[in-house]
């Protein structure tokens, strides 16, 4: 890993100041297989599986010239080990120093570290910035592979104009919603309408959302859910709010609400071996009695088979 102190400025002291760098991610190494590149000179470069979720990224706000050899191959760690989330190329991130591995050689050893993308877009999807000079780059050639078609030039060249890359896999979709917040939650999102969502009843909300129709205001509630369901507002930018009858598939861990499904055979419970029949007045009956499965855990079972053979000792004693 390659550290150059130049890159931060000078203070009123006239010495260096470590202040924070802000750059563009333009390369990042999550696994050791590329489908562009089967041996994956990123992936040694950036140290195999002990460089995974480092970037290479160039600077912003800069007199440095990030195209320069000297700049353009530095390399950042993610800053927390227990919490994933890696940007997209294009996303901008802050950039400083803190301690490296080779602290015992030096104590001036440092590497560099980033944070989460800045939420440019203000959206959970992505939030890439594009370099303009790339960027417009981009643009030029896929507009002559794009001209190439209309003429019949179809060899080598694509039928439908490309999104910029965002990475080797992401493709960006214009659809993918953030949730819609309440007062006091506390919410994680994934880029593909995965969330997490801590909440509660909410008195005045029962036509936003689906759950604070009944309890009592502070009632918590947490909702699991993996893909948005179809909106009825189709523009990416105007949020949306978990919907178990729209949903991809939910889990929801309720205390004093009322979750209404609409229609039962979206549900079915055939991994239990249950099935279900809703009756006139709407009462769900068990058509089929659930399979049964044993409580008892293999520690339990151990320690009652102990208990009985002590009795059974002290049995024959007498």
């Amino acid at each position: 890993m390659s550290f150059d102190s130049s890159l931060y400025g000078l203070n009123n002291k006239g010495t260096e100041s470590k202040s924070i760098i802000i750059a563009r991610v333009t390369r990042i190494i999550l696994d050791r297989i590329d489908i562009n590149d089967p041996k994956n000179k990123d992936f040694a470069e950036l140290g195999e599986w002990g460089g995974i979720g480092c970037i290479n990224f160039s600077i912003l706000y800069s007199d440095k010239d990030s195209t320069n050899d000297k700049y353009s191959n530095l390399i950042a760690k993610p800053l927390f080990s227990n919490i994933k989330q890696y940007p997209l190329i294009g996303e901008i991130v802050q950039i400083f120093t803190g301690p490296s591995d080779g602290l015992n050689e030096r104590k001036s050893k440092q590497d560099y570290y980033y944070t989460t993308p800045f939420n440019t877009w203000n959206s959970v999807h992505h939030n890439a910035f594009p370099d303009i000079k790339e960027y417009a780059e981009f643009v030029l050639d896929n507009k002559v592979k794009y001209d190439q078609v209309s003429i019949g030039n179809t060899q080598g060249a694509n039928s439908q104009p490309e999104d910029f890359p965002l990475g080797k896999t992401f493709k960006e979709k214009d659809n993918i919603k953030d949730l819609l917040p309440f007062e006091g939650d506390v919410i994680i999102e994934g880029r593909w309408g995965q969330s997490i969502r801590f909440s509660s009843t909410i008195p005045g909300k029962e036509r936003t959302n689906i759950w604070s129709s009944n309890g009592n205001a502070g009632d918590p509630i947490i909702i699991i859910r993996n893909n948005q369901g179809v909106q009825q507002v189709k523009e990416g930018y105007v949020p949306t709010v978990e919907d178990i009858n729209n949903d991809g598939s939910s889990v929801y861990l309720t205390y004093n609400q009322s979750i209404n499904i609409q229609d039962l055979n979206q549900f079915p419970l055939d991994t239990f071996g249950v099935k279900l029949k809703l009756t006139a007045d709407k009462v769900i009956q068990p058509q089929l009695p659930p399979k049964s499965y044993s409580t008892t855990s293999p520690r339990d079972q151990d320690i009652k088979e102990l208990d009985q053979s002590k009795n059974s000792d002290n049995t024959s004693n007498e």
